[in-house]
């Protein structure tokens, strides 16, 4: 028997739709066959599949021509599940009893993020970890259907865009943890859009460089959101593949340029950037043999959240690995919670500590005597009783490095003592090498390791 009532364009199974203060439109298009005499018509409603109650009652579509029809469930509140009912019936009473049209099922209202950037935002952590399925959690994945979100979420599997697929099997990644971060907060589903790509360099991103990466997700976007791009936030964790002499030095510009041209193009000027500040490496495993180039994106990334507003960073730099240059699935769990707790923080105004620790001055209070200030310390650092040698603080002048004799904290200020006066021009460093090793001094307020930075000028 054909279809009463055929959906062709609109919701569809598992899709998020981007709330906003707390609503959101859904908007259905399709067709119907008359099966007998009368002239009925096409209702449609929303229902709580948890409860079976109607959320918005039964209410008729308009009709267009040719046997079309149009509707737009208008306020749908943040939540779900819900499902979306169809009905062809001549009257508003007894409408239950009417013939049955198309559903949609398992759909919500929440918030949209894009995941961007590449290996460790694709996925590719190795470990065993606990990190099960939420059903109010969705992925609109690379076969540009929406489905329930599971790990390996940059799956290529019958994807729809090659330009992302993953040459190497694909792990697990942050964005489930990151995703159930925030939901235990907000109480409604949230959506995930997968765009990533192993070993993608910004180039890719950069809509005045190559940019067939930046061109695929601005795409997918639109597809996954009904060609509205309307979405909550971008997640980036990215900068592995520009750690090169010529690449680092353009870093900054060149993702100042992304997050414009991205906002620019979904019309959203203040959208939010969620980015990961580049962790830990080992050279003998992942071909990187300068730590200087590293330190400078690690330096770009933490500058980016100051400069460009509405661009958030979280650390990374006391996490394990899985090889050479991916975060372990444990640490991926710790990355995803960082993030929510910036979400949560930055876009929904919670009390839960988001900011790192970030250098907010240096300058000289005595011949050989330095005070770093940091913001975003919400009780005190903790060095973990660490010597000087090993608390990863580094100081330079014209001449060289200097020696840090010993080293005091004071709430949110660090005191380096030096073995010799600084010259005409210092600067300090903090884990800036390399492979930094993962004892990282943190504020025992909010648990969060302080940020990398490089070459800080001291003032005085």
């Amino acid at each position: 028997m054909a279809r009463i009532i055929t959906i062709t364009k609109g919701a569809v199974d598992w899709q998020i739709y981007q709330q906003k203060n707390g609503f959101a439109d859904i908007n259905l298009e399709g067709s119907f066959i008359q099966p007998d005499e009368q002239e009925n018509k096409v209702w449609v409603r929303l229902v709580c599949e948890n409860t079976q109650m109607s959320v918005i009652e039964w209410f008729h579509a308009d009709i267009t021509e040719n046997g079309c029809f149009t509707a737009k469930i208008k306020g749908v509140p943040a939540g779900g599940l819900y499902r979306i009912e169809t009905s062809l019936n001549p009257y508003l009473g007894g409408v239950e009893w009417g013939y049955q049209g198309d559903s949609i099922f398992h759909i919500g209202v929440g918030d949209l993020f894009v995941i961007a950037g590449q290996s460790n935002s694709s996925g590719y952590g190795r470990t065993p970890v606990v990190d099960p399925p939420d059903p109010y959690i969705h992925l609109f994945r690379n076969r540009e259907n929406w489905d329930m979100a599971t790990h390996p979420m940059n799956d290529s599997t019958c994807t729809a865009h090659e330009i992302n697929s993953e040459v190497r099997i694909s792990g697990h990644s942050p964005y489930l943890s990151f995703a159930k971060t925030i939901r235990q907060h907000l109480h409604y589903p949230i959506g995930l859009i997968q765009t990533a790509k192993g070993g993608s360099a910004l180039s890719s991103w950069n809509p005045f460089e190559s940019a067939e990466l930046y061109n695929n997700m601005i795409d997918v976007v639109k597809k996954s959101t009904n060609q509205k791009g309307t979405i909550a936030g971008v997640l980036w964790y990215q900068g592995c593949s520009d750690c090169t002499e010529k690449l680092s030095k353009t870093y900054l510009e060149r993702f100042t340029n992304m997050v414009r041209s991205i906002r620019k193009e979904l019309n959203d000027e203040d959208l939010p950037i969620f980015t990961v500040q580049l962790n830990k490496t080992i050279p003998e495993a992942s071909n990187m043999n300068n730590g200087r180039f590293w330190s400078i994106i690690r330096e770009n990334q933490r500058q980016a959240a100051e400069k460009i507003p509405f661009v958030f960073v979280v650390p990374t730099i006391d996490l394990g690995l899985s090889d050479g240059i991916h975060n372990s699935s444990a640490s991926n769990m710790v990355i995803g919670e960082r993030l929510g707790r910036m979400v949560l923080r930055e876009i929904h105004h919670k009390k839960v500590y988001g900011k790192a620790p970030n250098i907010k001055s240096a300058s000289l209070v005595g011949k050989n005597k330095i005070a770093i200030e940091f913001e975003n310390v919400y009780l005190t650092i903790n060095t973990l009783g660490l010597l000087p040698q090993d608390m990863q603080f580094e100081a330079f002048d014209e001449n060289g490095e200097l020696i840090i004799s010993d080293i005091a904290v004071d709430k949110n200020i660090v005191f380096l003592w030096l073995s010799e006066e600084c010259g005409k021009e210092c600067f300090v460093s903090f884990a800036a090498k390399l492979t930094p090793h993962s004892n990282i001094p943190y504020d025992m307020g909010s648990g969060l390791p302080l940020l990398s930075f490089y070459r800080y000028k001291i003032e005085g």
